[in-house]
């Protein structure tokens, strides 16, 4: 140590200091440094299965989701097939609330998904807007694929003139129609 400080220029003990200060310093020694990845659709239509599932007996809420979302505009399976029970249950008029719904699940992974599902907390109070906001958020992102999705095939060039010239009219409507969620009368 007495060396080292000559060499350095400095007294000892600021060196013994400087070396009682770095034992103090932590390092962790696990993590991962491997991005997540993270499916913003399925959290998405989560929070709309959600919102169904523990507040879907409020007035009119089933309803409007019905109104708004098609089964089709559900990207995850799992998110579908629960819909799709959901939807059955409720026109049947069998008992459609979570555990009557996890019940008719298959699989480890389709458990588990309510679990996850159930893991948020929500405000029972502010449910029809929450949901109104969760299928905004469905619909722009259907709407912004579909229209991604024409502009692609416009600019690949493939095709007559006159598919193109009918992409290019139908990528015109969907620009001037953006999603709304039509609430009930």
């Amino acid at each position: 140590m007495k060396k080292i400080a000559q060499l350095l220029g400095v007294s000892e003990d600021l060196l013994r200091e400087a070396k009682y200060a770095q034992d103090l310093v932590f390092i962790k020694k696990r993590g991962s440094i491997t991005p997540e990845a993270v499916d913003s659709n399925r959290i998405l239509e989560i929070d709309l299965l959600r919102w169904l599932l523990l507040f879907g007996k409020q007035e009119g809420l089933t309803q409007l989701i019905m109104k708004n979302i098609a089964v089709k505009d559900l990207q995850n399976p799992i998110c579908q097939k629960l819909y799709v029970l959901y939807l059955e249950s409720y026109e049947s008029q069998l008992p459609y609330d979570l555990l009557s719904l996890g019940v008719r699940l298959e699989g480890e992974e389709e458990q588990s998904f309510l679990t996850e599902m159930l893991q948020k907390k929500v405000n029972g109070e502010k449910a029809k807007e929450g949901c109104i906001h969760t299928m905004k958020k469905i619909l722009e992102r259907n709407w912004l694929y579909e229209r991604e999705t024409i502009k692609t095939k416009i600019q690949s060039g493939g095709g007559t003139e006159e598919e193109v010239y009918a992409l290019v009219k139908k990528f015109d409507e969907l620009t001037k129609t953006p999603p709304i969620v039509q609430l009930l009368a």
